[in-house]
């Protein structure tokens, strides 16, 4: 299950794995290949970094990993 999908007003690919969350084809990376967390905090802070660097995020990527997401 993805929790967004880029978009005109998202800039993340963020799904759940088999082992944990990945941030596809994430723009922090270099050469843009995927992060992978194991924990919500952990992708919570990574997301936070991406809204840092100016990349968009909308409010309820945000809001539904501090809820707990995919919960």
């Amino acid at each position: 299950m993805s929790l967004c999908r880029h978009s005109s007003d998202c800039d993340l690919y963020i799904y759940e794995g088999d082992r944990g969350y990945v941030c596809s084809w994430c723009a922090l990376q270099p050469n843009c290949w995927s992060n992978k967390f194991a924990t919500v905090p952990a992708l919570l802070a990574h997301v936070r970094e991406h809204r840092a660097a100016g990349h968009k995020v909308p409010a309820y990527v945000i809001e539904a990993l501090e809820a707990g997401w995919p919960s």
